[in-house]
């Protein structure tokens, strides 16, 4: 059985990755991954995401609307199940790097069409927000499909922002970052040869694809090959990313990438541009695909901040207790819970 150090007042993140434990006191948790990159699974964990507590009383103690959605969309009392996961500690998810999703779709919902040009969702004024937040992340984020439709250079354009990262000691654009399940990435798309050795490019594998990705990108500058474990384990590569010192990471897409951070409930703020226009082709992706998802009707994101930006509309949503400006309330030891089974 779970055991933290301090069963009063110790709180925890849960992840599932297939290590089974009683958790004492345990609200169910909701969120399950579903999604694919290239056809092959990309994990969160393999399973469900939320805050679990040792107590009903202490967890009671802290009502939703004290905490946050979050909590709340994690809290069902009574419930005392037995639970498949992988935990972090609320300290620990303090330390990963703070999410961002960013996206711009159509009023119907989706982020492309089916046609061989790229579609232009947003105008010149909010891609140049999008490079401030660019400039503001640590690192960029794209998934292996986006990487090939889009063959986005992911680059701080602003002469004036790269320049204040450089004042700043840092290299004019983040680090580049990418997810793959094949490894089958073009070493001569923008990922990789726009900023050239300047721009760090870190490349997350699944375990059987690494040697043939190593291989295959040995000539793209400054870039190195991870394995993220067999699947694809988001936790693993978040894990990774702040052992480097990243702290602030952008997600830009696509529609997996998004449906299986907000599945798990790793993302911390979503961004989310909406265009003047329908697409309406069945065919096409769109923002995110079926999961079950932390904030449903009963349980909403909160909206930090709508704008108008010229024909299209802004709206933010603040998605973890760190992104309202809550501090962690507790910690657990560090002992995994591999070790406890």
């Amino acid at each position: 059985m779970y055991q933290t150090s301090d069963p009063a007042t110790d709180d925890a993140l849960f992840i599932a990755n297939g290590h089974s434990a009683e958790v004492a006191g345990a609200s169910r948790v909701t969120g399950h991954g579903s999604g694919n990159e290239e056809s092959g699974a990309v994990g969160s964990g393999r399973g469900t995401v939320g805050f679990c507590c040792p107590t009903m009383k202490t967890l009671t103690a802290w009502t939703p609307s004290v905490l946050s959605p979050l909590l709340e969309c994690c809290w069902r009392p009574g419930s005392r199940p037995s639970a498949t996961i992988r935990w972090i500690t609320m300290s620990g998810a303090s330390e990963r790097p703070y999410v961002l999703l960013s996206c711009a779709m159509s009023v119907d919902g989706y982020i492309n069409d089916t046609s061989s040009d790229r579609l232009l969702l947003s105008n010149d004024d909010d891609f140049d927000r999008v490079d401030g937040q660019r400039a503001l992340a640590d690192a960029v984020l794209v998934g292996a499909t986006t990487f090939r439709n889009d063959n986005p250079r992911l680059l701080v354009r602003s002469t004036d922002r790269r320049a204040d990262r450089q004042q700043r000691g840092l290299p004019v654009s983040p680090v580049k970052v990418t997810i793959t399940g094949s490894g089958n990435l073009d070493p001569q798309a923008s990922f990789f040869t726009a900023g050239g050795t300047d721009v760090a490019k870190l490349v997350y594998c699944a375990s059987p694809a690494v040697r043939a990705a190593q291989d295959r990108l040995s000539m793209a500058p400054s870039t190195s090959v991870i394995d993220a474990s067999s699947p694809l384990d988001l936790v693993t590569v978040l894990t990774d990313l702040a052992a480097r010192g990243i702290r602030r990471l952008m997600v830009e897409g696509g529609q997996h990438i998004h449906t299986q951070f907000l599945a798990a409930g790793l993302a911390d703020e979503l961004q989310l541009v909406i265009a003047p226009f329908f697409v309406g082709d069945a065919g096409a992706p769109r923002f995110v695909g079926a999961a079950a998802f932390l904030w449903d009707s009963g349980h909403r994101m909160t909206l930090a901040e709508p704008r108008q930006i010229g024909d299209v509309a802004l709206l933010r949503y603040l998605l973890t207790p760190r992104a309202l400006g809550e501090q962690p309330v507790a910690q657990a030891d560090s002992e995994p819970i591999s070790a406890r089974d």
